[in-house]
């Protein structure tokens, strides 16, 4: 049995031990920043505002997205279905070229030092869904940085700076096997990663198994006397089970646990509290005379049979049109609980007030389902049930440490975990020195 162990501890060692060592490296540069993403806060921040006079008179209709790009001020209706559909409100002239690249600059806020036009994807958008908005325009600016827009749409897709390309060579991209041939075939970069942790987690059991069979044996005493052994066996003991933990959690990011002890909550039935019952054509806004200063954005949305129309500005703040009035909540506390308590008449309703305007409601529902509410906007914001909370702790509360107390301590969360990947390194590194010497 001993020999079994220690034979399968060597084999998968050496077949997973690089892997691990890439893992825990690139996890120190992960503390740093992750793969580059054209975040919707700094396309916001730089977009141009909106002027009143774009706005439809006859009013828009609901599910729509107000929003400039390169090829002009349009309105998407139904932008979060499969039959969306793009209106220009004002349209800008030029070649889909020129007009990106003026787009560009414009967010930048300098000229473009060269464009190049892809007509294939590159490393920094390695995601097979982007493929639809081919070819794809990068403009290089002075700095270094990078902007990629959609010939197709003409929306960002994706930014890079130098410092986040340099953070992402050491740390997101070999620790999420963000290679670009592998990542835009999603399914078989789940499965590689998959099978590596897999092999990685044979190789972990092993090790852990045979090393407390002889550490019961010897009475909880060292039984090595080459040093690099003694060294490996003790940051094993507590190292090993890190390493096991991180290569486990991480397996779980990508495979979703669900089972019939893991009870469902009542996520669709709820639904029907929000959804409209009576279909909304046109959201009239014949009462606005002007727009919230600094407006880029502007959405609209149904609750229940309320139209909401919201308004993003340049510094990210919302505000929220509903019933010829500005930013008046669209639920109350009580309402919202007489909804749920109509909904779910066998089921015990509470309400709980989190921060301004935001409202948790628990019900005793076999799923233990807990939604959260923003009052102000009647959106929904937040839902766990039992399933969910069990996925986010096999992954976030193991992996990052997101649990209890430490979800808003961010520096003691950042230092557990650089004490972990330092002992779950010192242990790896062992292993190696103990393959290099077997040479």
């Amino acid at each position: 049995m001993k020999k079994l162990l220690l034979k399968y501890h060597r084999i998968f060692g050496i077949i997973t031990l690089p892997i691990l060592l890439v893992w825990f490296i690139s996890g120190y540069f992960m503390l740093l920043g992750g793969f580059p993403r054209a975040s919707k806060s700094w396309i916001e921040s730089h977009q141009k505002t909106i002027p009143f006079k774009v706005i439809p008179k006859e009013g828009i209709s609901p599910n729509s997205h107000i929003h400039y790009g390169a090829f002009g001020w349009r309105q998407i209706r139904n932008f979060n279905h499969n039959n969306a559909d793009t209106i220009y409100l004002q349209k800008n002239e030029g070649s889909i070229q020129s007009q990106c690249e003026a787009f560009g600059n414009m967010l930048m806020d300098e000229k473009a030092e060269h464009t190049t036009i892809m007509h294939d994807l590159d490393m920094w958008i390695p995601w097979s869904r982007m493929r639809k908005h081919l070819p794809i325009y990068r403009m290089k600016y002075k700095d270094g940085s990078n902007l990629y827009i959609s010939s197709k749409t003409g929306d960002v897709l994706q930014r890079t700076t130098t410092k986040s390309k340099w953070i992402a060579c050491f740390g997101a991209i070999p620790h999420w096997l963000y290679f670009r041939t592998l990542r835009e075939n999603t399914q078989i970069w789940i499965l590689v990663i998959k099978f590596l942790a897999i092999l990685s987690l044979i190789a972990i059991l092993t090790g852990y198994i045979y090393g407390g069979i002889i550490l019961v044996k010897k009475r909880l005493r060292n039984p090595y006397k080459k040093r690099h052994y003694r060294w490996h066996y003790l940051l094993g003991i507590s190292g090993g089970l890190i390493i096991f933990t991180w290569t486990l959690s991480g397996f779980f990011s990508l495979h979703h646990v669900s089972n019939r002890w893991i009870k469902k909550g009542v996520f669709n039935d709820a639904q029907e509290i929000w959804q409209p019952t009576e279909p909304i054509n046109t959201i009239a806004l014949d009462r606005l005379t002007k727009l919230p200063p600094n407006t880029v954005d502007i959405q609209s949305y149904t609750i229940k049979n309320r139209a909401v129309v919201q308004f993003t500005t340049q510094k990210g703040k919302h505000h929220y049109y509903c019933g010829d009035t500005m930013d008046q909540k669209v639920w109350s506390q009580s309402q919202l609980k007489a909804c749920f308590e109509q909904t779910f008449p066998n089921y015990l309703v509470n309400t709980v007030p989190l921060e301004k305007n935001i409202v948790e409601i628990s019900l005793d529902d076999p799923g233990e389902s807990q939604f959260q509410f923003d009052l102000l906007s009647g959106k929904m914001i937040r839902y766990t049930d039992q399933e969910k909370r069990v996925n986010q702790f096999l992954y976030q509360g193991l992996h990052s440490f997101m649990i209890g107390s430490l979800k808003t301590k961010n520096t003691g969360r950042i230092l557990i975990i650089l004490f972990f990947l330092t002992l779950g390194t010192a242990t790896l590194l062992t292993g190696l020195w103990i393959t290099i010497k077997k040479r």
